[in-house]
């Protein structure tokens, strides 16, 4: 039985930045003011992410290529590090509780509202 998570896309109503450049995906939010509800920063090609030098926690979506969640960590606080599941292409890192907020759950299947 196929997974209905997999076969529908949802758009979720969010502003988000993307880290175009490696430097850009190494600094990420580091000594930034904590994301506004519904802002999040994209990083392509990042399979894990830390929090060091933040001083607000983050969720945390891991995506796969075709924009499947392959795994979600929920209030990571600073000073930690989290690692995607193995078919992990891009990260998405939004404001503390944005997960709970919008419902996102492991398979489902999410494109981005809008860029900033």
């Amino acid at each position: 039985m196929t997974d209905p998570r997999r076969d529908t896309v949802r758009v979720l109503p969010l502003m988000v930045d993307e880290a175009k450049n490696f430097r850009q995906r190494l600094c990420g939010l580091m000594f930034t003011q904590a994301l506004e509800p519904r802002r999040g920063l994209l990083l392509r090609r990042c399979k894990s992410i830390h929090t060091f030098f933040m001083r607000y926690p983050i969720d945390v979506v891991y995506l796969d290529k075709h924009g499947h969640v392959t795994g979600i960590v929920a209030h990571l606080n600073p000073w930690r590090m989290s690692k995607g599941p193995g078919t992990t292409a891009d990260t998405l890192e939004l404001a503390a509780g944005t997960i709970a907020a919008l419902s996102i759950e492991v398979g489902e299947a999410l494109a981005l509202g809008a860029s900033a």
